[in-house]
């Protein structure tokens, strides 16, 4: 089955609370190649959770608790990096 939105999760299996400006790091990286992007992790600061765009998957509830907003990638990096989820699927199938 092929993804018809493409989303990143980074994961951070860390015992300490995720800050802003970490999740805001990980967000700048990935932002250009998907449409949406989660930061999972065990504990988020409360400002993180106010953090616009990014979504959040808490490890412990084993849920999403903010859902992300839109990316708007950039086109090119996006097809690339959407065309290279597609082959790496289907030799995946083969």
């Amino acid at each position: 089955m092929l993804l018809s939105k493409l989303s990143i999760i980074e994961i951070k299996e860390w015992d300490k609370r995720v800050n802003p400006k970490i999740a805001v790091e990980f967000l700048e990286t990935y932002k250009p190649t998907c449409e949406y992007f989660y930061l999972a992790a065990k504990k988020f600061s409360k400002s993180t959770l106010e953090l616009e765009n990014i979504g959040l998957f808490d490890l412990t509830k084993m849920k999403v608790i903010k859902n992300p907003e839109y990316l708007y990638p950039d086109t090119d990096q996006f097809h690339l990096t959407f065309l290279s989820a597609i082959y790496l699927h289907l030799r995946g199938s083969l």
